[in-house]
């Protein structure tokens, strides 16, 4: 795809729309970089031949273009963009998305995850894996560095490890992975998908120009991402926990087992420190992936026990006095914690809500049920979530963080798990998931502070 002298307009001024503008510009395009937001903190671009337009996306930027790169957390569905947009296609313009503006300019062999949740999680777990063999990886996308900026960085990987949204892949015209991943398919985003099979039809597009020379690495016992194996093209490595997938990787005996063809293997989940059965989905998708490129078993083994996690995942942050606290602020969606809960063992006391998704809250009454033994709602979703499962457990409320952490903390039992997994987005309260769990971390440490405290006055009395 040649560039030099195209005319280019990157619409949305994030990390991925400023990598597009200057990956553009190096190629010799006439960039215009357009957001609705002020640009001037970002003026600086203007020294590397980026053009600024910010507060807005009038027409007449949409006229005579070659080319036009979609942020992915731009909305097109109404307003000024719509309009834009419909008049940039009238006129012959290309308009993609970042992570096909990129996959048009690299030989390196791409493997895209994707799903509703555990992408970020499977994303650095193959990555990790693969690094620890001795590859050079990039891993990133939608997850940390964007797609173009690692191509401006040099391109020298021997895989790309890619995290891809929704938001992306509705744009992609020829992005073809060498393996796709499904991990699972569950409400969220219908905020901006007027339907959900519409937000299932942007996610199915992962598979779309893959041939039965890739892989698509899809779980099967996930109802939705199942319901697509039939229309997929690649050849399908199924993965699930309750059953056993021939040709595909299966859960037997705290074990993942491997049938994939001449990559028959068996590695230990004993030794792998992720928790939860959502872990175990990411971890068999990982491993899959990896036999597909070339790794043992032994070799997925060995590096898998050094893995970690990432913050605000089923982390754990302290025990106080016999009640264990986890931070799950990324279950910004009912699909994740739905999984949260059913790889809990133990009852829980569940800190949930936040800005509602529309993911439909009913879904969890049943598990709510069995295993949540208080409720702390906060949040603008907070009455709503209790009007529909208030009436399943006890139930309080939270004008803040500090408050429900506390008041989870004196409804909780010895051997209890006190949970932060809101199925909610953040931007009620919050900065980001992020702000919310260290709020959440902050809140649990003030608690642990004083019962030290407490503790030690009590023994100085003795």
């Amino acid at each position: 795809m040649e560039l030099k002298g195209k005319k280019a307009l990157v619409i949305g001024a994030g990390k991925s729309g400023i990598a597009a503008a200057r990956f553009l510009v190096r190629r010799g395009a006439e960039v215009i970089l357009n957001d609705s937001a002020d640009l001037s903190a970002q003026s600086d671009l203007t020294k590397e031949g980026i053009k600024l337009a910010g507060g807005g996306h009038p027409l007449s930027l949409f006229g005579a273009l070659d080319i036009v790169v979609l942020s992915p957390g731009v909305p097109t569905g109404e307003g000024d963009i719509k309009e834009g947009l419909s008049a940039a296609i009238s006129s012959g313009a290309d308009v993609i998305s970042e992570i096909e503006l990129a996959s048009r300019f690299t030989q390196t062999p791409v493997i895209a995850v994707a799903g509703t949740n555990g992408k970020s999680t499977t994303t650095l777990l193959i990555g990790h894996i693969l690094s620890a063999s001795g590859k050079r990886v990039f891993a990133g996308g939608n997850l940390g560095t964007p797609f173009c900026q690692y191509l401006i960085d040099g391109d020298d990987a021997d895989y790309i490890v890619l995290e891809v949204s929704s938001f992306q892949l509705e744009r992609i015209a020829a992005f073809k992975p060498m393996i796709s991943v499904m991990l699972n398919i569950t409400a969220d985003h219908l905020d901006r998908y007027p339907s959900m099979e519409e937000y299932v039809e942007a996610k199915k597009r992962v598979f779309l120009n893959q041939s039965p020379e890739q892989f698509a690495v899809v779980n099967v016992e996930d109802k939705i991402s199942a319901s697509l194996v039939k229309d997929i093209g690649a050849t399908v490595i199924p993965f699930g926990i309750k059953n056993r997938h021939e040709g595909g990787v299966s859960f037997e005996n705290c074990n993942i087992v491997s049938d994939i063809k001449d990559h028959s293997c068996r590695i230990s989940r004993e030794r792998l420190h992720l928790h939860g059965s959502h872990n175990t989905e990411n971890l068999m998708a990982a491993a899959a992936v990896s036999l597909i490129c070339g790794m043992t078993g032994e070799e997925i083994e060995k590096s898998l026990s050094g893995f970690e996690g990432l913050p605000h995942r089923m982390e754990f942050v302290s025990e106080i006095e016999g009640v264990f606290f986890y931070d799950d602020s990324k279950a910004t969606n009912v699909g994740a914690l739905m999984k949260s809960l059913e790889g809990m063992e133990t009852e829980v006391v569940l800190i949930a809500g936040g800005r509602d998704k529309k993911g439909g809250y009913g879904q969890l009454k049943p598990l709510v049920k069995q295993k949540v033994r208080h409720l702390v709602l906060i949040g603008e979703a907070a009455r709503s979530i209790g009007e529909i499962l208030g009436s399943d457990t006890e139930t309080s409320y939270a004008a803040s963080m500090e408050e429900a952490v506390y008041k989870a903390w004196k409804a909780a039992k010895t051997g209890d798990v006190v949970m932060l997994s809101p199925a909610g987005s953040s931007f009620d309260m919050f900065k980001s998931y992020v702000h919310r769990g260290d709020c959440f971390k902050k809140a649990v440490m003030t608690i642990a502070g004083a019962e030290e405290e407490r503790l030690r006055g009590e023994g100085n009395a003795l």
